[in-house]
């Protein structure tokens, strides 16, 4: 081509005023990635002014929105409530159905729980259903679901989870679907056990033929099979389910709700193995310089977490056996667990009498020494002979 006829590609136009004011907000919010957040604040501060002098409200209140989500990063929960009200006065003000639904939504995560946080997850509910926010409605479902969940509203929560799935699936949101059929699960879990535990342990026992654990278990694979396409694995619907998570133990297919409390005190067995290394760790470090303070607290940790290991063992050959039927690992199992309990009980009683104590003493000290006393009956007047303990290394 002749240089002469060439022409030059005409240049884009310049950024109008809102494109401007819209990538300064995103660079500002950016900052958080970076821990900068006082920096974004200020910026965003700085773009909010702009903004009214641009004549454009409506960044001006999503930089102030945006101002609220760092405060809330930096735990400054008051001032990033007040950004999210005043935001949201101001989306209310233009009727911008979307934002409302998102700064009501905000509010409920800030509130954490409660009926506070409920009133805001009913005001974004309101707000994106009218604007057609499938994605939106799915997340607030989900959040609203949880805060009634907690209040023992389990009716209201199921009903809410079960249109959170349902939008998850139609629009695709697999990760969506993940926690809804997740907390669907966990749901019926509680419910089948007749309501929260008083305090965490083991998995109370249930009916298998209820309908609530049937259920349950339907949901908990749902959510296995919408993990699966994003490639998690059984282990990360567990987890979703938090202080619960020991729930997964009979929600899982083809478990029980006996072979999920032996589950349990296995995997309890492992967790005091740890802590018995640390008290060991703690004790063999005092010296004869040591204040004596220090050596009974020692002694007395490591009597407690020796007592909870030999408890773990006990009941974890109880509920082994529970689950039946027994199989041969499960019969070997069960008599290495209950070698150890007696070992470590054994050698427990031995260490107190050297010091003075007694085995009417350790058997009244808690309710699992009473049961383990019962078990393996010793003789005050008896000294004990050490027992080497045979746990697998």
């Amino acid at each position: 081509m002749n240089a002469a006829c060439a022409t030059t590609p005409p240049q884009p136009p310049p950024p109008t005023a809102r494109e401007t004011l819209t990538r300064r907000i995103d660079e500002a919010v950016a900052l958080r990635t970076q821990g900068r957040q006082e920096e974004g604040i200020q910026q965003l501060s700085r773009i909010r002014f702009d903004a009214y002098e641009a004549n454009e409200p409506a960044l001006a209140a999503l930089a102030l929105h945006r101002k609220g989500d760092l405060l809330h990063d930096l735990g400054r929960d008051v001032p990033a409530g007040q950004a999210y009200v005043a935001a949201l006065v101001e989306y209310e003000v233009r009727g911008d159905l979307m934002m409302i639904g998102r700064a009501a939504h905000d509010l409920g995560v800030l509130e954490g729980g409660g009926r506070e946080a409920e009133r805001w997850y009913r005001r974004a509910r309101e707000a994106r259903l009218e604007a057609g926010d499938k994605a939106g409605l799915r997340v607030t479902d989900n959040n609203l679901a949880i805060t009634l969940f907690y209040q023992s509203r389990f009716d209201e929560a199921e009903a809410l989870y079960l249109e959170s799935a349902g939008i998850a699936e139609e629009i695709g949101d697999h990760l969506g679907a993940f926690k809804a059929h997740g907390n669907l699960a966990l749901l019926h879990a509680i419910v089948a056990e007749g309501g929260f535990p008083s305090e965490q342990g083991p998995v109370p026992k249930v009916d298998p033929t209820s309908g609530h654990v049937k259920q349950g278990r339907e949901h908990f694979a749902k959510a296995i099979a919408a993990g699966a396409r994003m490639g998690k694995a059984e282990e990360d619907a567990c987890a979703q389910l938090g202080r619960y998570d020991n729930r997964c133990e009979w929600l899982s297919p083809g478990s029980t709700p006996e072979k999920g409390v032996a589950r349990f005190y296995v995997r309890l067995i492992s967790e005091v193995e740890v802590m018995l290394d640390e008290a060991r760790d703690e004790r063999e470090a005092l010296d004869e310089e040591s204040e004596p303070e220090q050596v009974t607290e020692a002694e007395d940790t490591l009597l407690v977490t020796e007592t909870l290991l030999a408890a773990a063992l006990t009941r974890a050959a109880d509920a082994l056996r529970a689950a039946g039927p027994v199989d041969e690992p499960s019969t070997r199992d069960i008599e290495q667990y209950e070698q150890r309990a007696r070992t470590v009980f054994t050698n427990m009683a031995r260490r107190l009498t050297e010091t003075g104590g007694t085995a009417s003493e350790l058997c009244g000290l808690y309710a699992s020494t009473s049961d383990l006393c019962s078990r393996y009956p010793m003789a005050d007047e008896k000294p004990r002979k050490a027992i080497p303990d045979k746990s697998p290394k």
